[in-house]
């Protein structure tokens, strides 16, 4: 059975966004069918790990999707849920927010974009914002991972392949495309990837536009419209998280405005 999708934060959505849950819902149902149908010797598809969006991510000036590449160790669950709950005291699996790069990114590259793209001494520590996270006024954004199957190996910061590959390939010869209908559930304005060049035609069809040294630069085919995609190094990447991170994100997003 698929996990109910953002219970424990489900009173902080709009009525949009529980619009946008419920079909969410019975999107990743479909796609749990799926799998389960064509998992057979290949993988466990009770790894299935739903994800989506926070509360408020509809009310941000720039609605921003980051897609990571796969769970760890959440088998079962809602990543929106974990990682919330998680946000709010701060901690992610015993490490402080503002000491995860992972997470910490995710979290200035997200208030940039979200507001006007300050200068870089003007972004707050997560730690310092997680508070109002996910409420009224405050800092919101998508989430999902390529690979909905968590990886209950024992090398958890090493991609598990060996689930990831046969994952793609059910999805893929599925006779729909599962990931670009999430994304058109979310609407995102932006999209921000982690290092799988390899992996993003399975989002759909791509245009790809000149790079920037720090980021792939495509827009992405969803619904009708052409969603800049940006695919950056993996965010827990030993790089800078200005000059490798932040300013290349803010320059490549300002380049798509002036064009827009």
């Amino acid at each position: 059975m698929v996990p109910e999708y953002n219970v424990t934060t489900l009173n902080g959505y709009t009525p949009q966004e529980q619009e946008m849950n419920l079909k969410l819902n019975e999107l990743f149902e479909e796609w749990f069918g799926c799998l389960k149908e064509k998992a057979v010797g290949r993988f466990d598809p009770t790894w299935f790990v739903t994800d989506g969006s926070y509360p408020r991510y509809t009310e941000q000036k720039t609605k921003v999707l980051f897609i990571g590449r796969e769970a760890h160790s959440i088998a079962g669950s809602s990543y929106i849920d974990v990682l919330y709950n998680a946000y709010k005291t701060n901690y992610i699996g015993g490490r402080h927010i503002n000491k995860y790069a992972f997470h910490r990114r995710l979290f200035y590259i997200a208030y940039g974009l979200t507001h006007n793209c300050p200068p870089w001494t003007e972004i707050p520590y997560p730690g310092d914002i997680t508070a109002d996270f996910a409420c009224p006024s405050g800092l919101s954004f998508a989430f999902m991972n390529l690979s909905k199957l968590s990886n209950e190996t024992n090398h958890p910061t090493r991609m598990n392949w060996s689930v990831v590959t046969p994952f793609i390939e059910c999805c893929q010869n599925a006779g729909t495309n599962f990931f670009n209908r999430e994304i058109a559930i979310l609407k995102p304005d932006i999209i921000i990837t982690m290092n799988f060049y390899y992996c993003l035609t399975a989002l759909g069809e791509l245009e790809t536009l000149e790079p920037h040294p720090y980021a792939d630069r495509l827009l992405l085919k969803v619904d009708g419209r052409s969603i800049p995609l940006l695919n950056t190094y993996h965010f827990s990447a030993i790089k800078s998280d200005l000059d490798v991170f932040y300013n290349p994100v803010v320059e490549v997003w300002k380049g798509f405005q002036t064009c827009a």
